[in-house]
């Protein structure tokens, strides 16, 4: 074989190992993903589906009796509030609104107080909101009602007199030079108010929540919640605030989020407030069942948590709160009574918890509340305290047997900060407008407490199954993620590269085989020339 042939049959060898190695191989494309894991924080609500009405209903319904136990003494107030029937109901035909609206919302300003007045630091001041209807000297005045500039002096000579005959005259003055404190003008400059704004912004939901809110908030409010999506033109106000979050409208959250949180969720409020009068006004069954309401609160207050416990007291009451001990919790989790935490790191969290255990629908709870918690954009969660025993119960809540982290359904979660802070809130908000939890928080040390309604362990329970599997299935994808999400495919050369680079000690003896074998080719010596055939015969041979 000629050495052009020899050169020729290595030069097609290597083109076809070339082909071999580069075009058919695949070590250096990404393997096959792992199935991404649909994991627990973007799940669905795992409840049942409600209807906007519905949703409202609850979100009403959710907030504890009496007006979030605002309301000192309900039953002085509402007595107080009937003087005024005549006047209320005289305001409601004025304006064609409901009669238990205005009345509401007296309910909720000033409890039927005339003499009322918000102080600033312990102090009246000239833009102090005063009266029945509690009205902004401004806003007072926008009404037709006469607010006079040294009205401060006025009420602080009234509220100093001792002597009922001067304390009278004084009185019968402020009014005349203050008509916030007079109830025949401030109660239907009241329905006044409510009607403009309602004929503004298209309805009584919006004139309510403006009374609190005020109309330049309203109007920013709205501004930002129509901007950057097709908004419908018709809207509703609760349907607003049950809509609003820091994922889908994060301008309109944080506008909302710097106002009072009586201005977000007064108009649920005053529909509550308008079930409980109305419960007042149903007869002496009525009226007994309104007392029984407000001894929660009585309760609530004789155990220093005035504000907070009524509904906690409603779902679990003292006499039933459980007496365990740290021997029991053997017994309660090997019946399901109560479940291990379970964290990770997309899970939640516990620092400083003795026992960390939860009720199964709390556990679930938690669960949901951090995957909506993740789904906003916010981080972990941080359980502080959870399941108690009775013996880690304070000397104070001994004495009355009550604790709700004695049953398994109260937590203590670390309050966090910035798009977690907001997104928790958030979340909690929509899980009390279901009647699912109450919370609170405190600053000693700082946390929020939050309570699960037994409901729960029919709703949430299922989630706390599968902690483990989600998070193999998390860690799995995440390192396959990591790996080859910015893979880019190799060139020709570069795989015949790799592929021999990938081969180590081997791919290098192929390559130097191959060079040794050409250089022996090139360096082969010609063979001799064949001698000559001769062509004639001599003697007897040819």
């Amino acid at each position: 074989m000629s050495m052009k042939k020899f050169v020729g049959t290595f030069l097609a060898l290597l083109i076809a190992v070339a082909l071999v190695l580069g075009w058919t191989d695949s070590s250096f494309g990404p393997p096959k993903a792992p199935a991404k894991p649909v994991a627990w924080y973007s799940v669905e609500y795992p409840g049942p589906e409600f209807s906007k009405e519905e949703r409202i209903s609850m979100a009403v319904d959710s907030f504890e009796p009496l007006i979030y136990g605002r309301i000192a003494d309900p039953v002085s107030a509402v007595k107080r509030l009937d003087q005024y029937d005549a006047i209320i109901a005289d305001a409601a035909t004025a304006t064609g609104l409901p009669t238990a609206t205005i009345r509401s919302v007296l309910f909720l300003e000033s409890q039927g107080r005339t003499d009322a007045v918000v102080r600033y630091k312990g102090k009246v001041c000239p833009g102090s909101c005063a009266g029945i209807g509690q009205f902004a000297p401004g806003t007072a005045r926008d009404q037709g009602l006469i607010v006079s500039k040294g009205w401060v002096s006025l009420y602080l000579a009234y509220q100093g007199a001792k002597n009922p005959v001067i304390r009278a005259k004084r009185w019968a003055k402020l009014q005349k030079y203050d008509q916030r404190f007079d109830p025949k003008l401030a109660i239907p400059a009241t329905g006044r108010y409510l009607k403009k704004n309602a004929d503004e912004f298209g309805g009584t939901d919006w004139g309510v929540a403006v009374y609190h809110m005020g109309p330049g908030n309203m109007r920013e409010v709205l501004r930002r919640y129509r901007s950057g999506w097709d908004c419908p033109e018709k809207l509703y106000w609760p349907e607003v605030v049950l809509d609003v979050d820091p994922d889908r409208h994060p301008m309109t959250w944080s506008y909302l989020t710097s106002l009072e949180d009586d201005s977000v969720w007064y108009w649920f409020r005053v529909r509550k407030a308008e079930s409980e009068l109305a419960l007042w006004h149903s007869g002496r069954a009525g009226q007994k069942k309104f007392q029984q309401l407000a001894g929660f609160y009585d309760w609530a207050a004789a155990h220093g948590r005035r504000d907070r416990l009524a509904q906690e007291y409603q779902w679990y009451h003292n006499d039933t709160m459980p007496v365990w001990e740290e021997k029991d919790i053997p017994t309660l989790l090997e019946e399901g009574s109560i479940v291990p935490i379970q964290t990770g790191k997309w899970y939640v969290e516990t620092s400083g918890v003795t026992y960390p255990y939860l009720r199964p629908g709390a556990m679930g709870g938690i669960h949901y509340l951090q995957s909506e918690v993740r789904r906003m954009g916010g981080g972990q969660l941080t359980l502080t305290s959870a399941f108690r025993t009775y013996s880690q119960m304070p000397a104070r809540k001994k004495s009355g047997k009550y604790s709700i982290h004695r049953n398994g359904y109260g937590t203590d979660l670390r309050i966090p900060t910035g798009r977690t802070f907001d997104a928790l809130v958030r979340t909690l908000q929509w899980m009390r407008s279901r009647g699912e939890v109450v919370f609170y928080q405190e600053s000693n040390p700082p946390h929020i407490h939050v309570t699960f309604a037994p409901k729960t362990d029919h709703v949430y329970a299922r989630l706390i199954k599968g902690t483990a599997k989600y998070e193999l299935s998390i860690a799995r994808y995440q390192t396959w993620e990591k790996k080859w999400a910015s893979h880019k495919p190799p060139t020709f050369w570069e795989a015949v590269w790799h592929r021999l680079w990938s081969w180590g000690g081997w791919g290098l003896a192929f390559l130097l085989t191959l060079v040794c074998w050409l250089i022996v080719l090139l360096r082969r010596p010609s063979p001799p020339p064949n001698p000559r055939r001769p062509d004639t015969c001599r003697g007897d041979t040819w």
